[in-house]
Protein backbone atom coordinates (compact mmCIF):
# COMPACT_ATOMS: atom_id res chain seq x y z
CA UNK A 1 0.00 0.00 0.00
CA UNK A 2 1.49 3.28 -0.89
CA UNK A 3 -1.34 5.35 -0.13
CA UNK A 4 -4.46 5.64 2.15
CA UNK A 5 -7.16 7.98 1.11
CA UNK A 6 -10.52 8.94 3.97
CA UNK A 7 -12.56 11.04 2.39
CA UNK A 8 -15.65 12.15 4.47
CA UNK A 9 -19.08 14.30 3.17
CA UNK A 10 -22.03 15.13 5.38
CA UNK A 11 -24.93 14.67 4.07
CA UNK A 12 -28.60 15.87 4.32
CA UNK A 13 -30.05 18.62 5.35
CA UNK A 14 -27.69 21.17 4.19
CA UNK A 15 -27.43 22.93 1.34
CA UNK A 16 -24.71 22.09 -1.38
CA UNK A 17 -23.17 25.57 -0.58
CA UNK A 18 -22.97 24.79 3.07
CA UNK A 19 -21.76 20.63 2.78
CA UNK A 20 -18.59 20.03 4.53
CA UNK A 21 -16.00 17.46 2.91
CA UNK A 22 -12.97 15.81 4.84
CA UNK A 23 -10.16 14.09 2.74
CA UNK A 24 -7.64 12.39 4.99
CA UNK A 25 -4.33 10.73 3.17
CA UNK A 26 -1.76 8.41 5.00
CA UNK A 27 1.45 7.92 3.47
CA UNK A 28 3.49 4.55 4.24
CA UNK A 29 6.34 6.96 5.87
CA UNK A 30 4.20 7.98 8.96
CA UNK A 31 2.47 11.52 6.64
CA UNK A 32 -0.79 12.22 7.29
CA UNK A 33 -2.58 15.01 5.72
CA UNK A 34 -6.42 16.34 6.28
CA UNK A 35 -8.21 18.70 4.01
CA UNK A 36 -11.40 20.81 4.51
CA UNK A 37 -13.32 21.59 1.48
CA UNK A 38 -16.80 23.59 1.88
CA UNK A 39 -19.77 23.72 -0.25
CA UNK A 40 -18.37 22.24 -3.91
CA UNK A 41 -15.25 24.13 -4.45
CA UNK A 42 -12.24 21.99 -5.06
CA UNK A 43 -9.89 23.96 -3.61
CA UNK A 44 -9.37 23.00 -0.15
CA UNK A 45 -10.19 25.73 2.32
CA UNK A 46 -7.96 24.01 5.41
CA UNK A 47 -4.98 21.78 5.08
CA UNK A 48 -3.26 20.41 8.88
CA UNK A 49 -0.20 18.23 8.36
CA UNK A 50 0.96 15.41 11.02
CA UNK A 51 3.52 12.68 11.28
CA UNK A 52 2.82 9.19 13.03
CA UNK A 53 5.36 6.34 12.79
CA UNK A 54 5.36 4.13 10.46
CA UNK A 55 4.82 1.60 12.29
CA UNK A 56 1.04 3.32 13.11
CA UNK A 57 0.72 3.60 9.27
CA UNK A 58 1.53 -0.49 8.77
CA UNK A 59 -0.97 -1.68 11.46
CA UNK A 60 -3.83 0.21 9.89
CA UNK A 61 -2.58 -0.74 6.11
CA UNK A 62 -2.52 -4.75 7.86
CA UNK A 63 -6.26 -4.44 9.65
CA UNK A 64 -7.63 -2.81 6.00
CA UNK A 65 -5.27 -5.28 4.03
CA UNK A 66 -7.18 -8.67 6.49
CA UNK A 67 -10.18 -7.37 5.73
CA UNK A 68 -10.00 -6.91 2.02
CA UNK A 69 -7.99 -9.51 1.13
CA UNK A 70 -9.99 -11.99 3.12
CA UNK A 71 -12.10 -14.34 1.30
CA UNK A 72 -15.89 -13.80 0.94
CA UNK A 73 -17.22 -16.10 3.85
CA UNK A 74 -14.41 -14.59 6.28
CA UNK A 75 -14.59 -10.88 5.46
CA UNK A 76 -17.31 -10.11 8.24
CA UNK A 77 -17.56 -6.56 7.08
CA UNK A 78 -20.39 -4.92 8.44
CA UNK A 79 -22.00 -1.62 6.62
CA UNK A 80 -24.25 0.70 8.63
CA UNK A 81 -26.62 2.89 6.07
CA UNK A 82 -27.96 6.28 7.54
CA UNK A 83 -29.83 8.77 5.91
CA UNK A 84 -28.46 12.06 7.04
CA UNK A 85 -25.12 12.25 8.65
CA UNK A 86 -21.69 11.86 6.54
CA UNK A 87 -20.88 8.91 3.96
CA UNK A 88 -17.55 7.81 3.15
CA UNK A 89 -14.88 6.71 0.14
CA UNK A 90 -11.91 4.56 1.16
CA UNK A 91 -9.74 4.60 -1.86
CA UNK A 92 -6.54 2.01 -1.02
CA UNK A 93 -3.48 2.78 -3.92
CA UNK A 94 -0.83 -0.07 -4.10
CA UNK A 95 2.64 0.18 -5.39
CA UNK A 96 1.57 -1.18 -8.83
CA UNK A 97 -1.06 1.03 -9.52
CA UNK A 98 -3.63 -0.80 -8.71
CA UNK A 99 -6.59 1.40 -6.69
CA UNK A 100 -9.11 -0.28 -4.28
CA UNK A 101 -12.25 1.69 -3.68
CA UNK A 102 -14.85 1.30 -1.08
CA UNK A 103 -17.98 3.67 -0.36
CA UNK A 104 -20.36 3.34 2.35
CA UNK A 105 -22.23 5.69 5.20
CA UNK A 106 -20.57 5.92 8.48
CA UNK A 107 -22.74 4.29 11.30
CA UNK A 108 -20.11 1.86 12.54
CA UNK A 109 -19.57 -0.25 9.82
CA UNK A 110 -16.58 -2.33 9.27
CA UNK A 111 -14.36 0.33 7.79
CA UNK A 112 -15.66 3.41 8.74
CA UNK A 113 -14.88 2.33 12.53
CA UNK A 114 -11.16 1.74 11.97
CA UNK A 115 -10.78 4.82 9.90
CA UNK A 116 -12.84 7.08 12.33
CA UNK A 117 -10.32 5.34 15.18
CA UNK A 118 -6.88 6.20 13.18
CA UNK A 119 -8.40 9.53 12.12
CA UNK A 120 -8.94 10.95 15.82
CA UNK A 121 -6.18 9.54 17.29
CA UNK A 122 -3.57 11.58 14.65
CA UNK A 123 -5.93 14.48 14.41
CA UNK A 124 -7.50 15.44 17.86
CA UNK A 125 -11.12 17.46 17.25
Amino acid sequence: ITKIRYKVVENGLCTLDSQRTWVYEFYPDGKCIKYFYQGQSRRYQFKTEEKVSGKKFYKLACRLQKIIGAPLWEKNVVEGQVCDGCSYELQITYADKRKEIIKGDIAGGTFDSILEKFVHSVFPR
